[in-house]
This record gives structure tokens, C-alpha cells and sequence, in this order.
């Protein structure tokens, strides 16, 4: 995906977005989710012109034993990945389609995004939508939701853990990274 962007995104040095899809049924012994993590690189054309590529950046395979919002999971496990490659200098915009309600308390720190885990100082939400407008952070969720839902089809088609060994209630994420190497740090 590549679009137009305004000069708003430069406020940040590196923009992600992020969106889970959950099978309505169990797998196995779990219930299996799909997120898609996609990377948006702003490129300046002119003074008043920037264009943006999305490029994907990794995928998540959840199992998980009991039902649950696996999506604010899938954020603080994104971004605990996105750290490790990021320096926490540099401003980070996470595009998100959930929890508009709760969007300022996560950026403000007044909330956890997932137990006692709250947003690092450096990054931030952005809410967005894949069901309206062209905006380039509807078109990224649009496309991670696309993404998620592909690889959510392909895991229910052929999940990689039907049992659950432990006989425990966290989730089981599988990564697996695009290229990391898409992002230039410097």
C-alpha cells in the first residue's frame, strides 16, 4: 500500500500499524487469532507532499484457551518486538481500530494497555478505522486487517497446536517476521 500523506506524520519517526482477527470457534484444545503488524515509511516528495509505504513487518499466530480480547495482547507483544529494534529516542505512532473509548488514558499512561503494562513514553496510539474513509491509517489497518484475516483462514485450514501441554490460560503467540530489516533505524 502506498499513499499520500500529510505532514503530520512526521511527528514520528517510525509509524506502525496493528489489527487481530479472532476464529469464532476452537481449534483444538484453543481458540486461534491472526494479527498482521505492518511498517509505514514516509517518504517527503516536496514541502507539502509526502507519500507512504506500507510494508509488512511480522504476524502473530495466537492460540488461546479461553476466550478472550487477544488484541491488546497482540499490541503490547508488538511493541515489546518493536523496541527491541527501535531505540526509545525516536517517536513511534501505533495505528490501531480498537478501544477508541479508552485512546486517551492508553497515551496518557493512565491506563494499561494489558495487565500492569502501560504504552512507553515514546509511542502512541492513532485511531483509525478499515471500514471508512482513504485516509493512508485506514488504508494500513485495511490492509493489516486483510493480512490477519489471510493468515487467521490459514491457521483454522491447518492450526500448529491443537493441545494445550501445560494446561494453562495464557496465550501462545508464533512469530514470524517479514524482514526486519525493512526498518533503518538511522
Amino acid at each position: 500500500v502506498t499513499d499520500h500523506v500529510g505532514s503530520w506524520a512526521e511527528n514520528f519517526d517510525f509509524i506502525f500499524a496493528m489489527d487481530t482477527n479472532t476464529h469464532i470457534k476452537k481449534c483444538g484444545d484453543f481458540f486461534c487469532s491472526a494479527a498482521a503488524i505492518y511498517y509505514g515509511q514516509v517518504e517527503r516528495l516536496s514541502e507539502y507532499e509526502r507519500n507512504m509505504r506500507c510494508t509488512p513487518f511480522m504476524v502473530i499466530d495466537w492460540y488461546h484457551p479461553v476466550e478472550m480480547k487477544i488484541e491488546t495482547v497482540t499490541w503490547m507483544e508488538s511493541i515489546k518486538k518493536i523496541q527491541e529494534i527501535i531505540p526509545a529516542t525516536k517517536k513511534v505512532g501505533i495505528v490501531i481500530d480498537s478501544e477508541l473509548g479508552k485512546l486517551e488514558e492508553f497515551n496518557n499512561r493512565m491506563l494499561p494497555v494489558f495487565g500492569q503494562w502501560y504504552l512507553p513514553e515514546n509511542y502512541s496510539f492513532i485511531y483509525a478505522t478499515a471500514d471508512v474513509s482513504d485516509e493512508w491509517c485506514n488504508k494500513m489497518i485495511r490492509q493489516c486487517d486483510k493480512t490477519a484475516k489471510q493468515r487467521l483462514n490459514e491457521i483454522v485450514a491447518s492450526p500448529r497446536l491443537l493441545k494445550s501441554a501445560s494446561g494453562s490460560n495464557a496465550p501462545i503467540g508464533l512469530i514470524t517476521f517479514f524482514d526486519d530489516k525493512v526498518i533503518k533505524t538511522e
